[in-house]
């Protein structure tokens, strides 16, 4: 084989480099001092940026090594400024530090990756006498990228009086109209509670975006403006300026404070509008704000239709019913969450039917908890039972969540043709609308059965792009079911959405080899080689005393594999125990 020249290799792992193939540039970096090709300022910034992106500090020490021994590359600010920049990410900043000492002239990308790398290791102080630094020792000025990092470390320190002076050093260099600085800036005044000058310079700000509008907004509602704070959303709307979830929460916060219930429902129909209901902070906002409005049955809708609830959401329910005066609403609300939180995702199903059986008033969000419970612990029967109490001897409907969970126990437990008649009663008798989520479980049961082109049919047809998680559900099916040429199909659409997923490619190398293709098989194998793409050792960690402990299956390395191994046994013996109570207690 021909010996590469320097300039091929640095074009090779420049290439490399541009398609995201860290492990393959260090490689082939190694590969190049194998074969005596002494790298230059041009390999070196590409090996360090690897082993920025890899968290490789150790490679990159060797490499610090390498280019103390060279007094020209030793030299090159270039080279310089990639050593500051791997040491900085990597959280060393002693040794970041060290490297720009030792660098005769500093431009302004050193000075500013010492200061971003101060900044972005929780260093705020440093990085502002690190700047004071630059100002007073050297020739080099300050450009916006140092001065929005100045700014972010002002705001972190909540020192608004240096704000100010970094205010005016920004007029003084002609910044006035850069808007990503002027942004900072303003954060920087909300943060540090200098409520009047971020209020002034949003005034002075010839051009705003979205980011602009929502920093003076929240700062408006953080200061007891509620008022104001809706006035200039209004604002912001009528210059046609698209809110983003930053803005939502702050108007529906402002709603809140303020008890405007019309304002908040305004809110509210453009949080649906913009598909935003979907985000936990959202909809949680939207409980809180309705309660406060006095509105208690509209909180209670939006905290119903929420698929995933966190102790914030339940909390908001919760104390809201008891600010509108409904207390035993508000202790029902707590043994739901009890139900739904604490039982049933323990597994103790037992404890779970007793609270059940407990709640007098038992609404869709009571029904569903129970449903998911059985439905996460292999239950499906059991869920499927208590579906179908549901709907024929209660007046309560199930919602799109109820579907979900009862779908979803369904595919788990096998029940596939019970699923597919509830997917078709959801649509038909309630008309409620799958959304992604139900359209996934949809193809999941259709996979089982092995109709794989009625999967890929309901795929085209849905009102959604395709993703990953759906696409893989139906690769999966293809490789149970041996069909190659839709598995490749769908293969191809999976590689252009991850292209680093590392099962989708052991999917496909399967059904080549069940196939006997060991063509396609090592062509994929060389795909999965030259992409970097590594399959990850699946692995339990917990953490003892500030000590962390990784077990993987079959574990026969941890230095008290005996006693772990014992206390396992003694577990299972009392989890069987508790599982056939819980059975016999379900069952009466």
């Amino acid at each position: 084989m021909t010996k590469r020249s320097l300039y091929q290799w640095n074009t090779l792992l420049k290439s490399l480099s541009r398609d995201k193939q860290w492990e393959q540039v260090l490689c082939h970096f190694t590969q190049m001092f194998r074969d005596e090709e002494k790298p230059d300022s041009f390999t070196l910034p590409v090996a360090l940026k690897a082993c920025v992106e890899l968290r490789e500090v150790k490679y990159g020490e060797m490499i610090h090594g390498f280019v103390k021994k060279d007094a020209m590359v030793g030299s090159d600010l270039y080279v310089g400024s990639a050593l500051i920049d791997m040491y900085a990410k990597c959280g060393r900043m002693t040794e970041a530090l060290r490297v720009f000492d030792e660098l005769e002239k500093p431009d302004i990308v050193t000075w500013s990756s010492m200061v971003s790398g101060f900044d972005k290791n929780g260093l705020p102080f440093e990085a502002v006498e690190f700047l004071r630094r630059m100002v007073m020792s050297s020739d080099v000025s300050p450009d916006r990228v140092t001065l929005i990092t100045l700014v972010s470390a002002c705001t972190k320190l909540s020192n608004s009086r240096l704000g100010k002076c970094v205010h005016g050093f920004v007029m003084r260099k002609g910044f006035e109209k850069d808007l990503s600085l002027l942004n900072s800036l303003l954060n920087c005044y909300a943060k540090s509670r200098a409520f009047k000058e971020a209020v002034n310079l949003f005034k002075m700000m010839e051009e705003k975006d979205v980011i602009s509008w929502s920093t003076v907004i929240a700062c408006y509602v953080q200061n007891g403006a509620a008022n104001e704070a809706l006035r200039v959303f209004n604002e912001m709307m009528g210059n046609g300026i698209e809110p983003n979830v930053a803005t939502m929460l702050s108007v529906i916060q402002a709603c809140a404070a303020a008890h405007d219930l019309e304002q908040g429902r305004k809110a509210h129909e453009l949080v649906i509008r913009k598909g935003l209901e979907t985000e936990v902070k959202v909809s949680t906002a939207l409980v809180d704000m309705y309660m406060k409005c006095f509105s208690p049955e509209e909180a209670y809708a939006v905290f119903s239709r929420m698929q995933k609830k966190d102790v914030v959401s339940w909390v908001a329910l919760i104390s809201g019913f008891t600010l509108n005066g409904m207390a035993q609403r508000s202790t029902e609300e707590f043994s739901k969450m009890l139900l739904g939180e604490l039982y049933s995702r323990c597994g103790s199903l037992g404890n779970a039917s007793k609270v059940f059986n407990e709640i007098t008033l038992k609404d869709t969000v009571v029904w569903t908890s129970l449903i998911t419970g059985y439905g996460i612990h292999g239950k499906g029967t059991k869920a499927l039972e208590i579906f179908n109490n549901m709907v024929k001897s209660s007046k309560v409907e199930p919602n799109e969540v109820t579907f979900l969970s009862i779908l979803s126990a369904c595919s788990h437990s096998g029940l596939i043709q019970e699923g597919l008649r509830i997917f078709n009663l959801m649509v038909s008798d309630y008309g409620l609308v799958p959304n992604l989520e139900h359209y996934t479980v949809l193809v999941d049961l259709l996979g089982r059965v092995g109709e794989l082109d009625t999967a890929i049919d309901v795929i085209r047809r849905m009102p959604y792009s395709p993703t990953p998680q759906i696409l893989g559900t139906l690769l999966g099916a293809c490789r149970i079911h041996q069909n190659g040429e839709m598995a490749e199909t769908v293969a191809k659409k999976l590689f252009e959405l991850e292209s680093n997923h590392a099962g989708y490619y052991m999917l496909m190398s399967n059904m080549y080899g069940v196939k006997g293709e060991w063509d396609n098989v090592e062509k994929l194998r060389v795909s999965v080689k030259n992409r970097g793409i590594k399959k990850g050792l699946a692995e339990s960690v917990i953490e003892i005393k500030r000590k962390v402990h990784r077990f993987v299956a079959d574990d026969d390395l941890h230095p008290e594999k005996v006693l772990v191994y014992g206390l396992l046994k003694q577990m299972g013996l009392h989890m069987r125990k508790d599982f056939e109570s819980d059975s016999v207690y379900a069952e009466a």
